[in-house]
């Protein structure tokens, strides 16, 4: 399956969507979500403070940020994305925390189940991860190789054909992703 996951910097699970087979690429659920309308509508009603991070695998829009593959070493561009990286390695904690505690879910266990009942057994992983949390269980340490991992600079996405609107929407996401960059990056 492929999982669609937003959490917050406590590691608190916002939204899940684990309805998608492994071979549905990340644009495509983000396309479909519900988070993704909310976002936009917020955007449309002047909301402009608020962002969530994806990696390469997702399109860069407005309310969506994505990193910048092959930024030169040192350039403000690199600075961004290596924050953007070790910012996002948030949600790899995330998935970290998840997997060491419900082994089911870890990589080296498949659910053998049908798609419809994984995604009820992922949701349901969630809520009670969400619960070890606001009751302050302990996770497992996560070894450190792991969050190496998710801190390492993206490979470029593949290149996906948009639509016009989905043009304009990029060229918006780029014009918001640049202020940023010049207002908390360039002079550091």
């Amino acid at each position: 399956m492929n999982v669609q996951m937003i959490c917050d910097p406590e590691l608190r699970i916002l939204n899940v969507s684990a309805r998608f087979p492994g071979s549905r690429h990340d644009a495509a659920i983000w396309m479909q979500s519900p988070v993704r309308n909310l976002m936009e509508l917020c955007h449309r009603q002047g909301e402009r403070q608020t962002w969530l991070l994806g990696d390469s695998g997702y399109p860069l829009e407005p309310w969506l940020l994505t990193p910048i593959p092959n930024a030169p070493n040192g350039s403000p561009e690199y600075v961004y994305t290596a924050a953007h990286c070790s910012a996002r390695s948030v949600i790899e904690r995330c998935f970290g925390a998840l997997k060491s505690v419900w082994r089911c879910l870890s990589h080296q266990r498949l659910l053998m189940y049908e798609p419809d009942m994984a995604g009820r057994i992922i949701n349901a992983c969630a809520m009670l991860h969400n619960m070890r949390l606001h009751y302050r269980i302990p996770f497992e340490e996560i070894a450190e190789e792991d969050v190496a991992q998710a801190n390492a600079m993206p490979a470029p996405g593949p290149y996906i054909a948009e639509p016009l609107e989905g043009r304009a929407r990029l060229a918006e996401g780029r014009r918001v992703q640049q202020q940023l960059i010049r207002d908390n990056f360039v002079h550091l």
